[in-house]
């Protein structure tokens, strides 16, 4: 599928840059035997129904598709296109080479990454900034701190009960007896 002509700076776009098919700028341009150009899954969608060009007709199968010459390729990378999230805010336009780096790094995009600004530091997607509250994120970080606290100090007492245990059972018993016990019971810690 081709990219909204009304997405780019120039609104007279070449007609050879234009698929016939979805009537948008050529996106991953593919040329036919009879060299006519149309976006890759805009051809690739028509064959699986038709096998002809859609265009004069001639009989066409997807192996017969070529990429676009680089000459065609090149003023299409070369066409200015506005940023996807201009309504969010962004200003700027991107040659069409650069539209994919800038998606990804574009401040105004909800999926990248910022860090929160308030208290907690933590690093979230935009679109969540908003659903984000500090305040109970860090409670929550002291609850799970807490419980780890907790469960260690189990595991302490429980240690000095069995330290307990064992001293009695060292100070009631004789020595050999004493070492046979706690060989006997190692097998089973």
């Amino acid at each position: 599928m081709g990219f909204d002509t009304d997405r780019f700076e120039d609104l007279e776009i070449s007609e050879e840059l234009i698929c016939s098919i979805c009537t948008g700028v050529l996106e991953d341009a593919m040329t036919t035997h009879c060299d006519h150009l149309f976006c890759n899954k805009c051809i690739n969608d028509w064959l699986r129904d038709h096998h002809t060009c859609p265009i004069d007709r001639c009989p066409l199968r997807s192996c017969m598709l070529k990429r676009a010459p680089r000459a065609i390729r090149n003023l299409i990378n070369r066409l200015k296109i506005y940023c996807p999230y201009r309504n969010d805010g962004c200003k700027q336009s991107v040659r069409l080479e650069q539209y994919d780096q800038h998606q990804l790094e574009c401040p105004f995009n909800p999926d990248s990454m910022v860090k929160c600004k308030l208290y907690c530091q933590r690093l979230m997607k935009r679109r969540d900034l908003n659903k984000h509250d500090c305040i109970k994120e860090l409670a929550q970080m002291i609850q799970f701190q807490r419980q780890q606290l907790f469960d260690r100090d189990r595991r302490i007492q429980t240690l000095y009960f069995v330290l307990f245990i064992l001293i009695i059972i060292y100070l009631f018993l004789p020595f050999t007896s004493f070492c046979s016990f706690l060989f006997h019971w190692s097998n089973y810690l």
